[in-house]
């Protein structure tokens, strides 16, 4: 049987969970860029009032909250 002095199983101990919590936390902010990607993806910018919005998905149509413009899926695809 190993012997283990009281002071190394407490630093083993202690190197595991800060080095799962660094996981977790290198885990986290990817899937925070993968979240903050998708969402750009979706957001537009009247031509008109030059207004900041959220497009809905599934609509070819949409409507600029500001202004009440009309705007195609073309003219927001132009933009970009």
């Amino acid at each position: 049987m190993i012997k283990i002095d009281f002071s190394i199983a407490l630093a083993i101990a202690l190197s595991l969970m800060l080095g799962t919590l660094f996981f977790l936390w290198i885990g986290e902010g990817r899937a925070k860029e993968e979240r903050e990607g998708k969402r750009a993806e979706h957001l537009h910018q009247c031509p008109f009032c030059t207004y900041l919005f959220f497009d809905t998905p599934g609509e070819e149509v949409q409507h600029c909250p500001r202004c009440h413009s009309l705007l195609t899926r073309d003219d927001l695809k132009e933009k970009k």
